[in-house]
């Protein structure tokens, strides 16, 4: 199912703090908008280039490894250029001597299908049920 191996691509390449493979997830006008504990609100961050600022700016800061965890994926809604996918997430920390879960959430996401074939995030939400 390409439109969850997109997703995928998107856990690991914020996991592995690769900006062009990260941007290479989204449509051009992607936003990107979060929640914590459904309070607390995140964005929305609009564009590709603000996106991946947004998400690579707490990488200098990470001295822990992360690792996000996508389960329980739902496709709902699929066309042939559209499709919107529920997930459940579960960000773990790894550092030297310890793993720890972190928060648990969810996402939902609308993809597009580009001029070339490949699913894109076009909007994610992410909620997350504890702050971190």
């Amino acid at each position: 199912m390409a439109v969850v191996d997109r997703m995928t691509r998107y856990a690991w390449a914020f996991d592995e703090r690769q900006a062009e493979l990260l941007a290479d997830c989204f449509t051009d006008d992607v936003t990107w908008e979060a929640s914590l504990a459904g309070a607390s609100v995140i964005g929305p961050f609009v564009g590709r280039d603000a996106v991946v600022e947004f998400m690579s700016s707490f990488w200098p800061e990470q001295l822990d490894q992360r690792r996000h965890m996508i389960t329980n994926a739902v496709v709902e809604d699929q066309l042939h250029d559209s499709a919107t996918l529920y997930t459940y997430h579960l960000l773990m920390s790894a550092t030297s001597s310890e793993i720890r879960p972190v928060t648990c959430g969810f996402y939902r996401v609308h993809m597009r299908r580009t001029g070339v074939g490949e699913w894109k995030i076009q909007h994610l939400v992410a909620g997350y049920d504890i702050p971190f």
